[in-house]
């Protein structure tokens, strides 16, 4: 499924799996006030499960850094290290290492 594809640049999030609930019975393209509501529904569902990777994803590596320094006895930024985060992400990882503890 390619979520960068979008049939209208409003919604950038509409992939074309979704685009089959903007037919009608006789497949023609719905427009107007149904239209706009399909497509923002379908944008919120895509940018809910796009928002609740990230968090998943950040969730798993705060574990994963809490796992290195316990078990290793590493400090912080030896365990991101050891884990190649990001220089941009880091920040954001020892906020959450700080108000986790």
């Amino acid at each position: 499924m390619n979520t960068e594809w979008s049939a209208d640049p409003q919604y950038p999030y509409v992939t074309m799996d979704e685009l089959g609930h903007l037919l009608d019975e006789e497949g023609t393209i719905i427009f107007g006030e149904k239209r706009m509501l399909l497509l923002g529904r379908a944008q919120g569902r895509a940018q809910g499960h796009a928002e609740g990777h990230a968090k998943g994803r950040a969730e798993s590596m705060l574990n994963d850094l809490k796992n290195l320094m316990e078990t290793m006895n590493l400090t912080a930024d030896n365990a991101m290290n050891a884990l190649r985060v990001p220089e941009s992400e880091r920040s954001k990882f020892r906020r959450m290492l700080e108000t986790d503890e």
